[in-house]
């Protein structure tokens, strides 16, 4: 049966080797990184935004203030920063 060499676990600066299959080390299992999106953000939301951003690249606040700057997140009436439940 093929083997595979042992490789560094993913966790940042942990050089604990590991089986191959494996992502994380015994102590770092539990700190796995989160995931970007979720709930209904996972499928269609990362292009629907960037559609958006493509097609409104000025910041919609900024702009209401007659303030020329680049936009990074999608308009909302309450932005997420203040509401994060408004997701």
């Amino acid at each position: 049966m093929p083997w595979k060499p042992k490789h560094s676990c993913r966790y940042s600066l942990c050089g604990e080797l590991i089986e191959s299959g494996q992502s994380y080390c015994y102590k770092h299992k539990d700190k796995k990184p989160k995931r970007e999106y979720t709930g209904d953000y996972k499928r269609g939301w990362p292009a629907l935004r960037s559609m958006y951003l493509k097609h409104n690249p000025l910041c919609e606040d900024c702009k209401d203030k007659e303030i020329v700057e680049a936009a990074i997140e999608v308009h909302h009436k309450i932005s997420i920063e203040v509401w994060p439940e408004g997701r």
